[in-house]
C-alpha cells in the first residue's frame, strides 16, 4: 500500500504480485531480497485460477473500504501487528520512532515517542515504515 497526496483526503493505491511459476530470479533481485514463487514453494497452480480465486475476496474488501474504512483500517494493524508495536517511520528527509497506537483515516497515524508524546502524522507524508523488534 502506497499513500497518494495531491488530492482531497487520503488516498492510497493498493498493489499485489504474486508469483506463480517461476523457478528463477534474477541475482539483483535476490541481492536486495528475499522472493518466491508458488511453484519454488512445490505448489502447483494456474495462474488464471489463482486469479479467479483472488478476485472475490479481494472485490469484497474493497466494498468493506467503501462503506467502513476504518474497520479496515483496524483489520490492517491487527492482521499485520503493527497495532502497539516499535515502529521506525520515513516522513521525508526525518526518521521518527515510536509505538504505533492507531491508524485513523482522517488524522493518520497516531505514533507515541521515547518522550510519550503522541503525535499525529498524516498518511500520505509517509514514506516508509518498519516494524522493529520489541
Amino acid at each position: 500500500v502506497e499513500s497518494r497526496g495531491g488530492l482531497p483526503g487520503p488516498h492510497a493505491v493498493v498493489g499485489i504480485g504474486v508469483n506463480v511459476l517461476q523457478t528463477r530470479f534474477p541475482d539483483a533481485l535476490t541481492r536486495s531480497r528475499e522472493v518466491a514463487s508458488l511453484r519454488s514453494a512445490g505448489v502447483d497452480c494456474d495462474p488464471e485460477e489463482l486469479l479467479q480465486r483472488l478476485l472475490p475476496p479481494l472485490n469484497r474488501r474493497l466494498a468493506d473500504a467503501a462503506r467502513d474504512p476504518e474497520s479496515v483500517a483496524a483489520d490492517y494493524l491487527l492482521a499485520t501487528g503493527l497495532e502497539g508495536a516499535a515502529v521506525r517511520l520515513q516522513i521525508g528527509d526525518e526518521t521518527l520512532a515510536g509505538r504505533l497506537e492507531a491508524l485513523d483515516l482522517a488524522d493518520g497515524v497516531r505514533l507515541r515517542g521515547p518522550d510519550g508524546q503522541l503525535r499525529s502524522l498524516r498518511l500520505e507524508h509517509i514514506t516508509a515504515l518498519e516494524k522493529l523488534q520489541g
